[in-house]
């Protein structure tokens, strides 16, 4: 079990899918990032032929999209969101619109009948908490859905496992089974009776192959008390490799290059990263879905 008292950590740290994918990226972001929080000396990069103001706008648009879900599901005149939507006239608001044109033709009927957008857990492992936001949790008694609004643009389609590996399918997962019970009477919902929805802004189609698509606008993901187990053996070790970090040394810069590219933080490490046609397409997905929605933004 980790000490707060010989971590680098503070021992009200709060971890997160977000700090935990920077800390697997490369452990010298963590630490410039979480724990000395140092100011970001770089603009992010521009991506996919948008340059940084594009990029930036891009991820705007994302969090707008998010806002009006948001009051969509709270019952706030998501007329006026829609009335909004019809005011724009940029090429980026004219994709806003088609994002928001799509939630509302989706079903969402087979969802549970409680809704409750931008919820709040934390599931304790060892000393710290392990934090998630859920874009929507749906949930009845003894079963839970989280859902999670995606409005990345895909070059081509990604099988149902990158969704299912992903870290941020894992953490929510698993915080849901270890804290959900103040939403379920009391009662921990059962992960087999846990499941997780990505909702893709970017693909019209509601039609869902489990085994290989990002062709449809819904990825569902199942869980079980073995992937439960799994994740909590998975994270908890995890927590404590960074946890028992006590100077900065202990936090070295990823011996993969790539990962640079994308870095706020590379001039302070001497690093370019590559151009944008030199990046991997899947890690640069990778590197847009942890990027979507900054956390806590909105």
């Amino acid at each position: 079990m980790s000490s707060v008292i010989d971590s680098i950590l503070s021992p009200d740290f709060l971890f997160s899918q977000h700090s935990l994918n920077d800390y697997l990226a490369c452990p010298r972001r963590f630490y410039l990032q979480y724990i000395i929080k140092q100011v970001w000396p770089l603009l992010e990069t521009g991506y996919g032929g948008m340059d940084v103001l594009q990029y930036r706008e891009y991820l705007r648009q994302g969090v707008r999209l998010h806002r009006w879900i948001e009051r969509y599901w709270l019952g706030i005149s998501p007329a006026l969101s829609l009335a909004e939507a019809k005011l724009a006239d940029s090429a980026s608001d004219i994709e806003l619109q088609t994002w928001w044109g799509r939630f509302l033709d989706s079903d969402f009927s087979a969802l549970p009948a409680q809704r409750l957008p931008e919820l709040e857990l934390a599931a304790q492992i060892d000393d710290y908490r392990l934090y998630a936001r859920y874009d929507l949790l749906a949930i009845e008694k003894d079963r839970a859905v989280v859902v999670d609004w995606k409005t990345i643009r895909f070059n081509r389609p990604l099988p149902h496992h990158f969704w299912r590996d992903r870290l941020q399918t894992r953490v929510y997962l698993y915080v849901l089974a270890s804290a959900g019970a103040p939403f379920n009477g009391g009662q921990p919902i059962p992960p087999e009776n846990c499941s997780m929805r990505y909702w893709l802004a970017n693909q019209p189609s509601d039609d869902n192959d489990e085994n290989a698509t990002s062709a449809s606008a819904w990825i569902d993901i199942n869980y079980s008390q073995a992937e439960f187990e799994a994740d909590e053996r998975r994270l908890r070790t995890l927590v404590q490799h960074i946890a028992q970090c006590k100077h900065e040394n202990e936090f070295e810069k990823t011996t993969n290059e790539h990962r640079c590219t994308f870095c706020t933080f590379r001039t302070l490490c001497h690093r370019q990263g590559l151009s944008d046609s030199e990046w991997p397409d899947e890690d640069k997905v990778s590197h847009l879905l942890t990027e979507d929605v900054p956390e806590l933004e909105y």
